[in-house]
């Protein structure tokens, strides 16, 4: 038969997971919930793009410098990993992207701010 729905706790801590999603194995459900909120990750770029702007957004308390400081460790720490997804399947339809996504997005935030502290001029 179906397998039942997981419980409240069991779904709560799924949702607590995703403050950090390799804090341990997963498989099973948890592994396919946790693939699906990361499956931004390996999308178009420009809905990549939009999840990034988000990110800022939430952390707008931080100046752009240290932002672009600490997302980038973050996002270095990512690309550490040995798969981003913990799913065959979300690996192969998305691992790849996600890691071309992720390393513009580094790529992004290094030009956000030179070692002076300001932002790229435009070139003239």
């Amino acid at each position: 038969g179906p397998t039942p729905p997981p419980d409240r706790e069991a779904v709560c801590s799924w949702i607590a997971r995703t403050a950090d999603h390799h804090s341990a194995p997963a498989d099973g459900d948890l592994a396919l919930f946790l693939d699906a909120d990361l499956c931004v990750l390996g999308g178009a770029f420009h809905h990549y793009a939009r999840y990034a702007e988000a990110i800022r957004r939430e952390y707008c308390h931080f100046d752009a410098r240290e932002f672009a400081t600490k997302r980038t460790k973050v996002l270095n720490k990512m690309l550490s990993l040995e798969h981003l997804f913990f799913t065959e399947a979300f690996r192969e339809e998305l691992e790849a992207k996600a890691r071309s996504n992720i390393r513009l997005e580094i790529r992004h935030l290094s030009l956000l701010c030179l070692p002076d502290g300001h932002p790229p001029s435009g070139g003239d």
